[in-house]
């Protein structure tokens, strides 16, 4: 499932990248930083601000997020997921997270992969 995730992430930033609409920060996702992405996504259910970016803010502080992916890589991955114009139009998205058994199985794969030293930092 990551793969596939990160698969379609790059084949859509490729479709979006164009001479006319370039992107000179982006570079192809790995697995790794997709796992990295749903598990920040994931935390931000449980450790809730009324703005993803405060996550990254000096004035809230919560390092666990910028030792794990700095915010304009965050913002670029997430701007090019398959799925990002459905996370743009949830309007609690910090909700939604919590009510699904999903991101339950996602958390359940990335702590296997965590133990098993798969998950590097950023």
């Amino acid at each position: 499932m990551i793969q596939l995730i990160t698969d379609e992430t790059n084949r859509y930033s490729k479709q979006e990248i164009t001479p006319q609409h370039p992107d000179p920060f982006w570079y192809d996702v790995t697995p790794s930083e997709i796992i990295l992405l749903l598990s920040l996504i994931f935390l931000m259910g449980i450790d809730i601000k009324p703005n993803y970016e405060l996550y990254w803010s000096k004035l809230i502080h919560s390092p666990l997020y910028e030792d794990i992916i700095p915010l304009k890589r965050f913002k670029e991955i997430k701007r090019y997921l398959p799925f990002a114009r459905m996370l743009d139009t949830i309007t609690d998205i910090k909700q939604d997270i919590r009510n699904t058994g999903f991101m339950i199985k996602i958390f359940f794969q990335l702590s296997f992969y965590f133990s098993m030293g798969f998950i590097v930092r950023y």
